[in-house]
């Protein structure tokens, strides 16, 4: 038997996702997902209590935060999800290659530049280079 909150919930979510779909990646409107266009713009709520709870929010709330998201499916979502943990220079945000990381740990560790002349001649900052350095970054290589 189902309930009158997950009809609700239900209704919901399938009128969303007629009106938002289909999956933005590459069109399919199977196993459809809300996806956040910036994740650090998510409502604090939904990384406590999991995206479901969006459904049972009052409409202003609700399409507030709807409207930061896209729709796509489970796979391109995973694929999505995972490219922003990507790593070294795989990571759309890198100022870095692998190549610069190397130079940087060689050119440190015999002396020839400090990590202020490093960040400077790199364009990142000193904690940064220090972080490459200590290999609590690019931990990878």
């Amino acid at each position: 038997m189902t309930t009158y909150s997950g009809t609700l919930k239900r209704s919901r979510r399938d009128a969303w996702f007629r009106e938002n779909g289909p999956c933005i990646a590459c069109g399919s409107w199977d196993n459809l997902q809300v996806d956040h266009k910036n994740p650090s713009e998510k409502d604090p709520a939904l990384r406590k209590q999991g995206s479901g709870n969006i459904w049972y929010w009052p409409e202003v709330r609700r399409i507030a935060e709807l409207s930061k998201c896209v729709v796509r499916c489970y796979n391109c979502h995973i694929i999505k999800s995972k490219s922003e943990h990507a790593v070294g220079e795989n990571n759309g945000s890198s100022k870095l290659t692998k190549e610069d990381v190397m130079v940087i740990r060689k050119s440190y560790s015999v002396g020839n530049r400090t990590q202020h002349v490093l960040a400077r001649e790199y364009g990142v900052s000193r904690s940064a280079i220090n972080e490459i350095i200590n290999r609590r970054t690019w931990k990878h290589l």
